[in-house]
């Protein structure tokens, strides 16, 4: 499998940049757009198969990225660019929500959550991205508000989970918790002259 990405993308030597940055994302893609066994079909194939296997792999990868545009450019048409967060729930994007927070976290330099409901629609699953100022395991962890039910990861990207129907609620609060964190004024220094 290793050597036909090779072959496939002309390199003569495999580089630990060529799987970081080209195949280990297109094999994630799989596990992103539910297809973890295309993936490991891939991997452990015979010299047989593996050509339309990889081909598979670059079509899911392509299904990912279109769907992740998709999903950004719903998000903004949606999200409101005076509050102190980005908090969405958007539909069918299990798999890419954190690669949406971290894009719209990036680009709009705000604590950003995205939500989908889970199978029963009690509950809603969220990928939270810092805006690289704000620790958000500890904002969520610390947050008062009843809808919480669990969090993890750490400072600048976090999962969580909170009940449904206290989606607004949760967002006041964050937003209330963003805006009550104390704020450092940059002051530079002058020459003493």
């Amino acid at each position: 499998a290793l050597n036909y990405y090779k072959d496939y993308n002309a390199n003569t030597d495999l580089t630990p940049k060529d799987i970081a940055f080209g195949l280990g994302p297109q094999i994630n893609a799989c596990g992103r757009m539910n297809n973890t066994a295309l993936a490991l079909n891939y991997l452990f194939s015979d010299n047989e198969d593996v050509e339309d296997l990889y081909n598979e792999v670059i079509v899911i990868n392509d299904e990912r990225k279109s769907k992740t545009k998709k999903s950004i450019e719903y998000a903004e048409k949606t999200l409101d660019i005076n509050s102190p967060s980005i908090i969405l729930e958007l539909s069918n994007v299990e798999g890419i929500a954190g690669i949406i927070a971290s894009n719209l976290s990036n680009k709009y330099n705000k604590c950003t959550i995205i939500f989908s409901k889970d199978s029963t629609g009690k509950y809603l699953i969220g990928s939270a991205r810092s805006d690289g100022n704000i620790d958000m395991l500890t904002l969520l962890r610390t947050l008062d508000n009843d809808s919480v039910v669990k969090v993890g990861g750490h400072s600048a990207a976090c999962g969580i989970t909170i009940k449904a129907k206290g989606l607004k609620s949760f967002i006041a609060a964050v937003n209330k918790a963003i805006m009550d964190l104390p704020t450092v004024e940059i002051v530079e220094e002058q020459d003493m002259q």
